[in-house]
């Protein structure tokens, strides 16, 4: 149950990572200012951290369903 829940999470990452690439180059390209670019970059990071949290959340309900079986 963990291992699945270690697996998404690095899927949540990997998709931070991503974003984070196209954010930068978004910048560089002269698409997004500095300032969009790191509160886009925040917001991403507030949309992980929310995710990881409920990855969280579900194995630990789940685990708890499993134990009371």
């Amino acid at each position: 149950m963990k291992h699945k829940g270690e697996e998404h999470k690095i899927a949540i990452r990997n998709e931070r990572r991503d974003a984070k690439e196209l954010l930068e180059e978004a910048v560089k390209e002269g698409d997004l200012t500095e300032d969009q670019g790191k509160k886009a970059l925040e917001e991403v990071q507030v949309e992980v951290d929310n995710g990881i949290k409920k990855v969280d959340e579900i194995i630990a309900n789940k685990e708890k369903d499993l134990m009371q079986v």
